[in-house]
């Protein structure tokens, strides 16, 4: 618990050298993950100097670390209660209001943060994000390149600023903007997966391709470039390359669902519908991404002429899809057809190529 019942002297008195060192000492601990140990040094250095701005500061800082949101509301506060005009107090108590669920209150004190110092990038950075997620593009547009205007190779604010314009549906503004990075910044290839991501979309195949190559040349384990660079791969029918790139995804992270079921797309384009129906049997144990598993199974049995069998995959993908149907009534109206099951599979499979990818699972699922 912070003492605020100090003194009032000059705002950040300066501290003895044997102070100093006490704060450099906590300091590494918070930066090792040695949590207690910097509590420790912190509390030794406040109570040495009640009027120790850093000891407030580095308490906060280290109540934060934790998820102690509470207690650290309370240090920057006392940080505050000994200067009133220190910024990075300010924009901490913005980040704690945010975990607190408050985004009011956070973007009242970034504001703050910014009229004590507008040369602080982090504000911006924080007041864009909560702005761009209430569809402000106005002001998120505003602060994200206040950010990007602070420091050029700031890859985060760069990838900000293009979300604004792809999420206000202007591609070609989010491409230029990312285009514009200069390759300088130190994980410049985060820029170089997006930009891929979004050629792709735009049909820029090839130039898809070189953008998320370059990005794997930065950043060779990856998994989500290799996935995405697979899935280029497989549009031009390059399936061997797709299977090595989205085995390549699957290798760095076991446990992702949708470069498991590309692999399966891939093996079946690649005529190995035995790989491809091992990886979706796989998934389907594990109760992961039913509706495609399914879906998938469907193809591969209409592939082989088991149009009963596919029948029963594509009717079982949509019972686990209830807001894809909900979205695309077409599906559920095929069941209602007179048709033999050969038509009636065929009818979901060309109902569900007609989809975009609405059915796919998150990467990350």
């Amino acid at each position: 618990m912070p003492n605020w019942n100090v003194k009032q002297k000059k705002a950040g008195a300066k501290q003895t050298g044997a102070l100093h060192k006490i704060r450099e000492r906590a300091m590494a601990h918070l930066e090792a993950g040695r949590h207690e140990e910097a509590l420790a040094e912190l509390q030794g250095l406040l109570d040495k100097n009640p009027e120790a701005v850093a000891g407030y500061m580095g308490m906060g800082r280290v109540h934060f670390r934790q998820g102690n949101y509470e207690e650290a509301l309370k240090y920057f506060q006392g940080a505050l209660h000994i200067d009133r005009k220190i910024a990075p107090a300010l924009n901490m108590l913005g980040r704690v209001y945010l975990q607190l669920g408050d985004q009011d209150k956070a973007l009242q004190h970034f504001e703050d943060a910014l009229e004590v110092d507008p040369t602080l990038i982090e504000p911006h950075l924080s007041i864009a994000r909560i702005c761009l997620g209430q569809a402000l593009y106005g002001e998120a547009e505003m602060n994200a390149k206040e950010a990007l205007q602070l420091n050029p190779q700031l890859t985060e604010a760069r990838l900000l600023l293009a979300r604004v314009h792809r999420e206000q549906g202007d591609t070609a503004a989010a491409i230029a903007v990312l285009e514009a990075e200069d390759g300088g910044a130190k994980d410049a290839w985060r820029v170089l997966e997006t930009l891929g991501r979004l050629y792709l979309g735009q049909g820029r195949v090839d130039d898809g391709i070189a953008a998320l190559s370059q990005a794997l040349a930065a950043n060779p384990d990856e998994p989500r470039v290799h996935l995405l660079l697979g899935r280029a791969y497989l549009g031009l029918g390059r399936t061997e390359e797709a299977i090595g790139s989205s085995a390549r995804a699957l290798a760095l992270r076991p446990d992702m669902t949708r470069a498991k079921l590309q692999l399966a797309k891939a093996h079946r384009a690649n005529q190995d519908p035995a790989a491809a129906r091992a990886l979706l049997v796989e998934l389907a144990r594990g109760r992961r991404a039913l509706h495609s598993v399914h879906r998938l199974l469907g193809d591969l049995a209409l592939d082989e002429g088991q149009y009963a069998q596919a029948l029963d995959e594509y009717q079982a993908s949509l019972r686990h899809a209830k807001e894809l149907v909900e979205k695309h009534p077409e599906l559920t109206e095929i069941a209602s057809r007179h048709a033999d099951d050969q038509a009636l599979a065929t009818a979901y499979r060309e109902a569900f190529a007609r989809i975009a990818d609405d059915e796919e699972p998150d990467e990350d699922a």
